[in-house]
This record gives structure tokens, C-alpha cells and sequence, in this order.
């Protein structure tokens, strides 16, 4: 009887370090991945290019959804003890890597954006003060 009681309570705990880590790397994710869409959309917008309409936008909320679930399901596999642990490192470091290198080549274009545009406004300045002399 004390055999299964330690069973169960083994078999409990897993199930909420499964859910509990499930749903952080899945809100982890998510939130990178909504990041790294909203440093890409900056960039397209000040760029003066229109790509993301509503539904272009909800649609893709919804598959970065569908993307961060894929983690949460390789980490139930791991905890089951399938065997994708190394599978999941893998894909969170490349997920991770390639969102962070999105978000900083975007970010750097609206920096480099925004100062053409600092440049543009005061030569313009220059050129108004010029001629009102």
C-alpha cells in the first residue's frame, strides 16, 4: 500500500512540473516570437512597405501560437521519457538564436531608419534657415 502512495504522489509531481514548465516555456516562447513579429512589422512599416493587414496579423498570432505549442509538446515527451530531450534543447536554441537575430537586425534598420530620417529633417532645417537669410 505505501509502495503505491509513493507511486502516485511520484506520478502527481510529474505531471505538475510537466504542466507547470509546459505552460512557462510555452508563454516563453510566445512572447519571443511576438516580439521578434513586432521588431519585424516596425521595420516593414517604417520602411514604408505594407505586408501585415488584420488578418494577415490575427493569422499570424495564431500560427506563432501553434509554433510555441510544438515546445510544450516536446517537453511532455521528455517528461514521459521518450527521449526528445536533446531535440528540444536543440529547437529552443535555434528558435531563440533566430529570434534574437531577427529582432536585431530589424531593430538596427528602424535605428539606422530613424536617423536618415534625423539627417533629412535637418538639412531641410539648414536649408530654410539659409534661405530666410
Amino acid at each position: 500500500m505505501n509502495s503505491t502512495v509513493v507511486y502516485d504522489s511520484l506520478r502527481l509531481l510529474t505531471a505538475l512540473r510537466t504542466i507547470g514548465e509546459g505552460s512557462g516555456m510555452y508563454f516563453i516562447a510566445v512572447t519571443v516570437l511576438i516580439l521578434t513579429v513586432i521588431s519585424t512589422q516596425r521595420w516593414v512599416v517604417i520602411s514604408h512597405r505594407s505586408f501585415f493587414t488584420q488578418r494577415r496579423a490575427c493569422f499570424t498570432v495564431i500560427a506563432l501560437m501553434l509554433a510555441a505549442s510544438l515546445v510544450v509538446i516536446l517537453r511532455v515527451l521528455e517528461n514521459v521519457n521518450i527521449g526528445y530531450g536533446c531535440s528540444l534543447r536543440y529547437m529552443l536554441n535555434a528558435n531563440m538564436l533566430s529570434c534574437y537575430l531577427v529582432m536585431t537586425i530589424a531593430n538596427f534598420n528602424v535605428y539606422r531608419s530613424i536617423c536618415r530620417h534625423q539627417r533629412q529633417i535637418q538639412i531641410q532645417q539648414r536649408i530654410i534657415l539659409v534661405d530666410r537669410r
